[in-house]
């Protein structure tokens, strides 16, 4: 029974808790599971807050049953419509497995358990999650965000028990789909050439250099994940504003980024940098006259709503979001020895790829000025410049392990994207703007 609820939960909390579509349109397979990728998430960390300030201890149960309510409310007054392709399913599926199965076959080299059992995923991502599942949540003196432990505490919730393990570990599975599906929701919105392109990017990075961190429990991948995600998000609003969509269709595509962009922040803290990315994104929107951000208060409310419910589950118990900081930079001083910490930060960020991969990524990221009077170039050229910026952070007080820099591959491989777009532009110039 515990594991049919842990498989169950795993989905659910996930995927299925947002999914219903009241809105009055038609929608591709891709789309519709990336919504309910972002809004499941978000709901779920609405109920962890909820549950965490409220002493939640009760069974959660009745949650399914008022979900699938709410559910059975929307289908029967739902009017929009799934474009289901066959292309499209087959593609999903076949990709999707593909992934599933090297990640199986690649971790069982990479001696994978079934629970959590290195340092950091036990010692504390992991007990925070068993700490909100008996609500006695209680976090260092350093603000390091729960989004997962939070996710982890529900299925721990659902299948009632916080001792077995294996289901929450097993959701990580998450990641490589989400990518999967935002790769085919690209490919359906017509950016055919750039969804190749960036499978191929991703495909070698998290998969080939980085399949042993996928299935750990180390935030480090999944914040790199969702960074990631939120730019592919930032990509779709794009991508309607220039072939002139309907304002109901850019809203939704932009309370989407925001929701990613809002959640990537509460993963590790380096997600908070998604935050200003998305604030870019609205001034440069508003700067092309496409919104006014005084009429989007419910797209800055899905943005800022996650890390003000985390600040406040962490200020109750502590006032300094920053208490570790001077450990960090000892850390990266004592590693570094005499190296300036530019060069040192450069030195560690080469161990996560290669010289040729990161630089390749840079240059595609800088080409990004041949276009710099559109949005493409300007939103590329915006995620190449926090990519720089995060270098320069990741140096100062992170380059101790080369794992705190696979976040700043996504933001390259986010601005490679619109550069991407240009080729799309030349080769399928009938259904790109």
């Amino acid at each position: 029974m515990i594991a049919a609820l842990g498989i169950f939960g795993s989905f659910f909390f996930y995927f299925l808790i947002g999914s219903f579509l009241p809105i009055k349109r038609s929608f591709s397979l891709s789309e519709v599971l990336f919504r309910n990728f972002a809004y499941s998430l978000f709901i779920s960390w609405g109920l962890v807050s909820i549950f965490h300030f409220t002493f939640f201890e009760y069974n959660i149960t009745p949650i399914i049953v008022i979900w699938g309510v709410i559910n059975f409310y929307f289908f029967r007054k739902n009017t929009s419509t799934i474009n289901i392709s066959k292309g499209e399913i087959y593609g999903l599926i076949g990709l999707t497995f593909s992934i599933l199965y090297l990640i199986l076959i690649l971790q069982s080299k990479a001696a994978y358990t079934s629970i959590f059992s290195f340092g950091d995923d036990v010692a504390s991502w992991n007990s925070w999650a068993v700490e909100l599942t008996e609500n006695n949540y209680t976090p260092y003196n350093t603000a390091y965000p729960i989004l997962l432990p939070g996710l982890w505490s529900l299925i721990y919730r659902f299948q009632g028990s916080n001792e077995i393990w294996v289901f929450a570990k097993a959701s990580l599975i998450f990641q490589p789909i989400i990518i999967s599906i935002g790769l085919s929701y690209l490919f359906v919105l017509g950016k055919k050439v750039s969804a190749l392109l960036l499978g191929i990017v991703t495909f070698y990075f998290f998969i080939v250099l980085h399949h042993k961190y996928m299935m750990l429990g180390y935030m480090d991948i999944p914040v790199a994940v969702m960074i990631l995600v939120a730019g592919i998000s930032i990509c779709t609003v794009i991508v309607s504003v220039n072939k002139k969509e309907e304002s109901s269709i850019i809203n939704n595509r932009l309370v989407v980024s925001a929701i990613l962009c809002g959640l990537a922040a509460i993963t590790k803290q380096p997600g908070v940098i998604m935050i200003f990315v998305f604030v870019v994104l609205l001034v440069v929107l508003r700067a092309h006259r496409v919104i006014f951000i005084n009429k989007n208060k419910r797209v800055l409310l899905c943005l800022f709503a996650p890390l003000g419910a985390y600040l406040l589950m962490y200020y109750s118990f502590e006032k300094n979001i920053f208490g570790n900081l001077e450990v960090l930079e000892g850390l990266v001083n004592k590693r570094a020895k005499e190296e300036n910490l530019i060069l040192h930060g450069y030195s560690q960020i080469l161990k996560a790829s290669n010289k040729y991969y990161l630089w390749a990524l840079f240059v595609i990221g800088l080409s990004n000025l041949l276009n710099y009077r559109r949005l493409n170039g300007q939103m590329g050229l915006a995620f190449l410049m926090f990519a720089f910026l995060g270098f320069v952070l990741f140096s100062d007080c992170c380059a101790y392990h080369y794992r705190n820099s696979l976040w700043i591959y996504s933001l390259l491989m986010c601005s490679a994207i619109f550069a991407f777009f240009r080729i799309d532009r030349v080769v399928l110039p009938s259904i790109n703007e």
